[in-house]
């Protein structure tokens, strides 16, 4: 594939990405990969793979071979596009793992840029986890101002809404709350 298509930049992603960094114990039955925006996708590579489009701003690490998403890349990709990660139970069950396992400075990196409701999302996905991390990624409104409303997952999913005030994210998809999961820094 890469060979017939040599200006195709592609990247491991999502779960299959994870569990080549061996912070999730099964790998997806199909290998999702992200493009570049606006990059051409062969169809052969559609037929083989789950593909997304997300504009990493780490370059990929060498995996056996294999260019991989960095963990902090991952973290931000299911901030920005949630529907597009596979098993959210399968992340659910090794979240703290995945946000201990965040180089701080390469999150800073990939978070450059990023618009405030992936800010939001991804501050609400760890803030269990890493309480600080979600501080630091987290700007509140200045006073008197509301939260606009940011969803995490579809506006009419399958599940029923929870919301949380704080990060101001209705939340559709998940099927664990992000707040119950182990803290790593010594929060709550």
């Amino acid at each position: 594939m890469i060979v017939a298509h040599p200006m195709l930049r592609v990247a491991v992603t999502g779960a299959s990405a994870l569990s080549l960094h061996n912070l999730i114990d099964r790998a997806p039955d199909v290998v999702h990969v992200a493009v570049a925006h606006g990059q051409y996708v062969p169809t052969a590579l559609t037929r083989v793979a789950q593909v997304s489009t997300f504009a990493s701003r780490l370059e990929p690490v060498d995996v056996r071979g294999i260019p991989v998403h960095r963990v902090a890349s991952l973290l931000v990709l299911a901030a920005s596009v949630p529907r597009q990660i596979g098993s959210w139970a399968t992340i659910g069950e090794r979240l703290g793992d995945i946000v201990a396992a965040v180089d701080r400075n390469e999150f800073d990196i990939e978070l450059e840029g990023r618009p405030a409701a992936t800010l939001a999302r991804l501050a609400y996905l760890v803030h269990g986890a890493d309480p600080d991390l979600a501080d630091g990624v987290f700007a509140p409104p200045t006073a008197g101002k509301a939260h606009p409303l940011i969803w995490f997952g579809p506006r009419h999913g399958g599940r029923t809404a929870r919301t949380n005030r704080r990060f101001g994210v209705t939340d559709t998809l998940l099927p664990f709350r992000p707040g119950d999961i182990t803290a790593i820094n010594g929060g709550s």
